[in-house]
């Protein structure tokens, strides 16, 4: 665990937590690859190797598509055939996140996850890997993210930390007023979650279990 660990061990008493889910909750930058230059691929674009993947990803991901060169009409379509294409494949669960999702259940606050993917997408995906009805909310198709968090920041009867593995996500957090965490997931490194704002960063999901 990188960051201020002292501080985050604090703010997880009574917390509400949210995790992202592509890169966060689910282990998958190799299948948001194949997705992507699948999608592209229906747009004419050229695929992206990994050292073009890791420099040019970025969130939201209208503004990855709009980098990559696509015409502002073919952008909302393109990301719907993202989703179409990550739905296709499947994809593991991060590093502790089972035992997160649990975990918090038990102790009655359960988790949830807000995602810029496609809502029927991390549903269907969350059923199959069996944390659907652990979850105490799922809210895709968030653009911004900020939107549903900073409802939840207002409503919450204490601290709300949002988890993700980029930079976009963990902004999204500070302007909600949320509390940010980095996921070390292999998208983005630590330092630059760190840069970006995030109270600590964690390899593994179940260290926000705490003691």
């Amino acid at each position: 665990m990188d960051g201020d660990v002292a501080s985050l061990r604090v703010r997880l008493a009574g917390a509400l937590v949210v995790l992202d889910w592509i890169g966060t909750t689910v282990d998958d930058a190799a299948r948001t690859r194949a997705s992507l230059n699948a999608a592209l691929a229906r747009f004419g674009q050229p695929p992206l190797d990994g050292p073009a993947y890791a420099a040019r990803f970025k969130l939201p991901m209208a503004a990855m598509m709009a980098d990559l060169g696509l015409p502002e009409f073919e952008i909302a379509p393109a990301i719907r055939a993202w989703n179409d294409e990550i739905a296709r494949r499947e994809a593991p669960l991060s590093r502790g996140a089972a035992t997160l999702v649990s975990g918090m259940r038990d102790r009655g606050f359960p988790a949830g996850v807000i995602s810029a993917a496609a809502t029927n997408v991390v549903r269907a995906e969350a059923a199959r890997l069996g944390i659907l009805a652990d979850l105490g909310f799922l809210i895709g198709d968030a653009e911004p993210k900020s939107a549903p968090l900073r409802e939840l920041v207002r409503t919450a009867s204490g601290p709300v930390l949002y988890v993700g593995d980029t930079e976009y996500d963990i902004l999204e957090a500070l302007a909600a007023g949320a509390t940010p965490v980095g996921f070390a997931s292999g998208y983005r490194p630590p330092a630059a979650l760190l840069a970006a704002g995030a109270l600590a960063v964690v390899d593994d999901l179940a260290l926000l279990l705490g003691g």
